[in-house]
């Protein structure tokens, strides 16, 4: 019997990665089975349910019918599922460099021995799954409440002998093209946004678990380079293995930035655009109850996706530059003579922080997120007041 390569993982790495390989064996981008002929059917599949989604919302746009809120629903969700599409397709090109992360992850939870660098690797996997159920959680709540708020509508509605009946997504005017039941076309609908909502917010998921994860093995690699100082014997060089584990923790921070650099900035832009309409749609004074607050926490989620790619991204490049700080407090003259030369190597490497961007145009950290915010509030009271004369 053939034995998956899961099964010699540490039960750590098991855990730490149970939560995104659920998610991602759905989506069939799973690295480690997506060359399977089951998996590539899911992925296929995915793509075919989505593409459906947007077909549909496009004819809402183009038909002009409808109110101003369903109008901005099929805005939002016709990118939403381009979107969610992008994110699955570049993982699954970029299969190879998912696996070598993956492989490395689970491969520093089984060499790791040390009982004060598990503690940080186990609290950098307690981030990285509280990181992992907002994402997912959250849009997934937003869209079951989005949903019953439909479905409650038309339960009112009926009660009423009304003959106007609302589907999930959208003003719903393609559906006189099809001879199908109301309540079958909302099921469907309700389905698609759920598969479109774990394709978007399951990659992010991922990425922000593999932010978390270097996080944890960067602050490791500093403190054994500081607790080295007291154990160095003269006989083994603690240079050589501080530049063996940043050269693959480098590597590996290369092939993450590879992976999902456009599809952070493509997330980047859709959220401000999709901020933007929510924004002004709620202004309207009319507006439901109801229609606020499913507004209010949409915004509040997308801030929270943008700080979440920001504060990741920050992180990582503290964690270099706190590198480069201990290497030069290192105490050299302690080394050999040939020991010495590598460390100024290494300090002109370790020079250079590692900086995450969205495809090189933007670098994702604190400071860039706070620039997003100013302009968003600057750009909406420009435009409050625009609509306003």
């Amino acid at each position: 019997m053939k034995r998956n390569i899961e099964d010699f993982w540490d039960i750590d790495a098991l855990r730490d990665f149970r939560t995104y390989k659920v998610t991602a064996q759905i989506m069939g981008v799973w690295p480690f089975t997506c060359q399977e002929t089951f998996s590539k059917t899911r992925f296929f599949s995915i793509i075919i349910i989505l593409t459906s989604m947007a077909a549909m919302l496009v004819q809402d746009i183009l038909r002009n019918c409808g109110t101003i809120n369903e109008a901005l629903e099929s805005a939002v969700f016709v990118p939403s599922a381009l979107l969610g599409i992008l994110k699955i397709t570049l993982p699954r090109i970029y299969w190879k460099n998912m696996k070598s992360i993956i492989l490395s992850t689970a491969q520093d939870w089984s060499t790791t021995t040390c009982t004060q660098s598990r503690k940080i690797m186990g609290r950098s996997s307690v981030v990285s799954t509280a990181g992992f159920l907002f994402l997912l959680g959250g849009s997934l709540s937003i869209s079951v409440l989005a949903v019953l708020r439909k479905a409650a509508l038309n339960f009112r509605l009926n009660s009423e002998n009304s003959t106007i009946q609302y589907v999930a997504l959208g003003a719903g005017c393609w559906r006189s093209d099809l001879p199908m039941n109301i309540y079958l076309i909302y099921a469907t609908q309700s389905i698609q946004l759920c598969i479109m909502q774990l394709c978007v917010n399951g990659s992010d998921a991922c990425y922000y678990q593999i932010l978390s994860h270097l996080s944890g093995q960067l602050n490791i690699l500093k403190l054994n380079l500081e607790g080295s100082i007291n154990s160095y014997d003269g006989k083994s060089s603690p240079i050589d293995a501080f530049v063996k584990q940043h050269n693959r923790l480098l590597r590996l921070c290369y092939h993450v930035e590879e992976t999902f650099t456009f599809v952070v900035l493509c997330h980047l832009m859709t959220n401000l655009c999709f901020i933007m309409m929510i924004v002004l749609t709620s202004w309207s004074e009319n507006e439901e109850r109801g229609n606020l607050v499913i507004f209010g926490c949409t915004t509040i989620f997308f801030y929270g996706q943008m700080f979440l790619f920001c504060f990741g991204g920050d992180v990582i490049t503290t964690r270099t530059e706190a590198l480069f700080h201990s290497v030069y407090s290192y105490p050299w003259y302690k080394l050999k003579v040939f020991e010495r030369q590598k460390v100024l190597f290494i300090l002109t490497k370790t020079n250079y922080p590692m900086h995450f961007t969205a495809c090189k145009l933007y670098r994702l950290n604190l400071e860039n997120f706070k620039n997003i915010v100013k302009f968003t509030a600057s750009l909406f009271s420009f435009m409050r007041l625009f609509l306003q004369k």
